[in-house]
């Protein structure tokens, strides 16, 4: 008479455990999926903030290129002939002596860089293409 009713009660058991397994799997399959949810969502937010700051910085490059060119401007002392600055800064730049591999130019002669929109040499090893970009703008000019 005890023997059916533990059979029973252990059956009773055995198909609780079963179901509990069941909703335990089911759970931590809900859990893992829940957290691959967040982490996708985390990174899809990482790629579309980092998007918005690389575009950024590029705009940013830009405004800052613009107000440089606009300084630039603002700057240069006086406007003359592109071919009497070029024949100027030739000059300068052949006569040139440096104590150091870095240059320095007087303010006058960085505004006449500045004006004809040419970068300024800044290394000794420079000068030779510098001068030649000035020489081709010459020839440009007197043609």
């Amino acid at each position: 008479m005890l023997l059916p009713f533990l059979t029973q009660i252990s059956n009773r058991l055995l198909g609780l455990n079963q179901e509990y397994e069941k909703l335990s799997r089911k759970r931590q399959d809900q859990c893992n999926s829940l957290v691959d949810q967040w982490q996708t969502y985390q990174q899809e937010q990482k790629d579309s903030r980092q998007a918005e700051i690389s575009k950024r910085e590029t705009e940013f490059d830009a405004q800052l290129d613009e107000l440089d060119r606009e300084r630039r401007q603002g700057w240069v002392s006086q406007k003359q002939d592109e071919s009497v600055i070029c024949k100027k800064l030739l000059a300068y730049l052949q006569q040139y002596t440096a104590d150091n591999d870095i240059l320095t130019f007087p303010t006058d002669i960085l505004d006449l860089f500045w004006s004809i929109d040419v970068q300024v040499p800044v290394l000794e090893t420079e000068l030779p293409s510098t001068i030649g970009k000035l020489s081709d703008m010459l020839k440009k000019n007197e043609l």
